[in-house]
């Protein structure tokens, strides 16, 4: 593309040279039609546009021959200028969208494969609460639609054009130093590509931290053998929702504000072992509630890490850490317990759901 529109500028360039060389040489060989430099490079301008107003005109052979070579030289220079303002345009636009595939800086960042319209909802949310800064949210679309071009132009956000589930558009977004990966389906046909796409990015990075939304819970044992950290089943939800509405009227508005609000966080416990009763006091102090549980909160890797910390801190013996191994494997990540009764015990390392006062 560089070098087409540095050969049109040279000609164009050239052809300027021409009209002034010419311009100069009419008077000269044809004083009767041209009285000066300026009649002549007027006569040769409006020759060369194909305007042609008739008021002067070549009136020897000499003339008349130059006339002929300036009009299919002047043909020729408005097909390459045409061509050239378009090159120039389309190079501008390519270097727009290349702008949103530079990923130099990108590191840590969350990679969203997929595109309906929840998906700019859910970039307004992240950007709206500065979860994520726009130069490190990568959208992933087969297509570079009008509504995804909106999008970036109002987010400046990274763009990656391909599908999702190829390794190479993967890599392209980096995915081997993403933190977080967001997997949306639209249907039970597309929740293929999201267990390939999972597959990839498991190895790719190993503890990418990865949500699946999918439309058939059968994917659902697929995806958990995979270790996929969060899945969604958006149908399944939504048909509890309207079970549950139906119900106890006014419970969809509920589950609305505490998705939105952010009263509502989970943090992990990290003291020592106590009961659900004590807990929950020592909150209520500091104006919290605790709602409940999340028992074996995280990933299994994350607890081989930290029950290995343990060890160095406590001189464990090694026969526990395998003991403890065992354990793991069949144990169940991420099982919520809410309100359980005073005497439960809240061991180290769950996840403890809160709700915080307003200010």
């Amino acid at each position: 593309m560089k070098l087409k529109i540095k050969a049109i500028s040279f000609f164009l360039f050239s052809f300027i040279v021409f009209l002034i060389f010419i311009s100069a040489i009419l008077p000269l060989i044809d004083n009767k039609a041209f009285k000066s430099f300026s009649e002549a490079l007027y006569w040769a301008i409006v020759t060369v546009s194909t305007v042609g107003y008739g008021d002067i005109t070549p009136s020897n052979i000499y003339s008349r021959i130059i006339a002929v070579i300036l009009i299919i030289y002047g043909l020729m220079a408005m097909s390459l200028f045409a061509a050239f303002v378009t090159a120039k345009l389309v190079e501008i636009i390519i270097d727009r969208f290349k702008e949103w595939e530079i990923m130099d800086n990108v590191q840590n960042h969350l990679i969203v494969c997929g595109y309906n319209q929840q998906t700019q909802l859910l970039i307004n949310t992240f950007l709206e609460k500065k979860l994520f800064p726009p130069n490190q949210i990568v959208l992933i679309h087969e297509q570079l639609t009008p509504e995804i071009e909106m999008l970036l132009e109002k987010y400046k956000i990274k763009f990656i054009q391909g599908d999702f589930s190829e390794e190479e558009i993967l890599k392209k977004a980096k995915a081997n130093e993403a933190l977080k990966a967001i997997l949306i389906s639209d249907n039970e046909i597309s929740d293929t590509k999201i267990l390939s796409t999972a597959i990839l990015l498991k190895d790719l990075k190993k503890d990418i931290y990865i949500i699946a939304q999918i439309a058939n819970p059968k994917f659902q044992v697929y995806l958990q053998k995979i270790h996929c950290d969060e899945i969604v089943l958006s149908k399944e939800y939504n048909s509890f929702l309207m079970a549950k509405t139906t119900v106890s009227p006014g419970i969809s508005k509920v589950i609305g504000e505490i998705l939105k609000d952010d009263s509502f966080y989970i943090k992990r416990y990290y003291g020592k072992k106590t009961t659900y009763k004590t807990l929950f006091e020592e909150f209520l102090k500091k104006g919290e509630i605790l709602v409940g549980i999340i028992e074996n909160y995280g990933r299994a890797d994350e607890f081989i890490k930290e029950f290995v910390e343990e060890i160095k801190k406590e001189s464990k013996r090694i026969t526990e850490f395998v003991k403890y191994l065992e354990e793991i494997k069949h144990k169940e990540l991420n099982k919520v317990i809410l309100h359980p009764n005073d005497t439960y015990t809240v061991n180290k390392f769950c996840g403890l759901i809160i709700l915080r006062r307003k200010p």
